[in-house]
Order: C-alpha cells, then structure tokens, then sequence
C-alpha cells in the first residue's frame, strides 16, 4: 500500500510541478501524503547530513566541542536509547549534563551525562530518555520525543552552552534515528 501511495503521490508531484523551481500546492494534498512528502524530505536530509558528517548527525559544534548522534537506537528495556559521540578538540574539560526528555507530550526526564573530558578526547556514550513516566513499555510506542542538553565547566559548575529542544525523528522500525530538528515555539 506505501508503494502504491508513494507511486501517487510522486507522479501528483510530477504532474503539478513540471519545473524544479515551481511552487507546489500542499493545500491540494491529504495529509497522509503531505506526511510522506515531509517524512521523505526529512530522510534525503538526514542521509546528506550523514555523508558530510563522516556518518554522524551534529547536534551541537561550540568552541571545539562535538556532540553527534551517531544515528543508532541501541537496545534498552526501559528507556529510548540513543547512541551518541562527544569529541573535546577544545584546550579545556568540558562536562555534559541533560535532565529535559519528553515522550508523547509528557515530561519523562533525560540521562547524558559526561562527568568530565580532557582535552583532545573523544568519549560514546547515549542519551536515555524513560519510558515509564509517559506510560510506555515499549519504543515501538513512541510518537513524538525530544529532549535538550547542556555544556559545563567541569571546575565551576557553570554552564557554557544550553541546547535547543531537539525533536527526534526515528525510522518505522525504531532502529535508527532520521534526523533530529530544533523544536520551535510559536506564540
């Protein structure tokens, strides 16, 4: 059945938009084909975002540190548990924390937590966000999920750099994160 959609739904792009640069009339699409517009863009930009990345998403670059997903779901039975490498190319330690995850709308709390890394070192850890506050046993569950992160001086416990909330897109067989976009607020 997806095929077939995805047959029509290209072949309703080809017909409406004969020129690449041509505005498309989304209001004419339903939405189950709008999602599949929207879920195919998404993946094509992730996977662009993956060959300049040397096969990581990027999550933040700031002064010489690197927090990047590497795209893999790994195995938890408790928590949606996202594979993730911090390099320090900076001249000091730096420290990560997050305490922000959320999963289908509720606040579920987040673990990521680098306590300290030296300079010119690179650590894998994962960022974990619970299952059990937002009332799933599964991440086959999972909806919508997001979670933010923070930047600190080991040595003064203040903090250098706060994420956005990112928004996580996972695959259909939440085996591999899409792509992660900065959650934006309107009003």
């Amino acid at each position: 059945m997806k095929k077939v959609l995805a047959m029509l739904v290209v072949a309703s792009m080809a017909l409406s938009a004969p020129c690449l640069g041509a505005d498309l009339n989304y209001g004419s699409y339903s939405d189950s084909e709008l999602q599949y517009i929207v879920d195919s863009a998404r993946t094509e930009l992730y996977q662009r975002q993956q060959r300049a990345e040397n096969g990581n998403l990027v999550l933040c670059e700031v002064d010489g540190v690197q927090v990047a997903l590497t795209g893999a779901v790994l195995k938890a039975d408790y928590s949606l548990r996202l594979e993730v490498v911090v390099s320090n190319n900076s001249d000091k330690s730096i420290s990560i924390g997050a305490d922000k995850g959320y999963l289908n709308g509720w606040d579920t709390g987040c673990l990521f937590s680098v306590s300290r890394l030296e300079p010119k070192k690179k650590i894998r850890d994962a960022i974990n966000i619970g299952l059990e506050k937002a009332g799933i046993s599964d991440i086959t569950e999972i909806e919508d999920a997001s979670f933010s992160f923070f930047l600190f001086d080991p040595e003064t416990y203040s903090t250098t750099w706060e994420s956005p909330e990112m928004q996580i897109f996972l695959s259909e067989d939440f085996t591999s994160v899409l792509s992660v976009q900065e959650v934006v607020v309107i009003g």
